[in-house]
């Protein structure tokens, strides 16, 4: 696997997940209403970081900056199963 085809496959994992996620809503301060917003999984800046430099293990991915506990906790095993298949 090449680094874009590494890119093109989380982009899609990051896709698929985050039609999973729950919705967040805010209060908008303007309308005083309340507005739904898909959940984020991760940035396009993660996604070039795990592209660029692939974590060897699990505990290698609290390192990269934007990647915090529950990221680790709900999704760094679905990441790290393709980034295993790019080494």
């Amino acid at each position: 696997m090449t680094k874009i085809e590494l890119n093109q496959q989380l982009l899609k994992l990051r896709d698929e997940l985050k039609k999973t996620a729950p919705m967040q809503y805010y209060k908008s301060s303007r309308s005083n209403r309340y507005i739904a917003k898909q959940a984020s999984i991760c940035e396009d800046s993660v996604i070039k970081h795990l592209t660029e430099n692939p974590p060897r293990s699990i505990d290698e991915f609290r390192a990269i900056p934007g990647i915090g506990e529950a990221f680790i906790s709900k999704y760094a095993d679905s990441f790290f199963t393709i980034i295993q298949k790019y080494h």
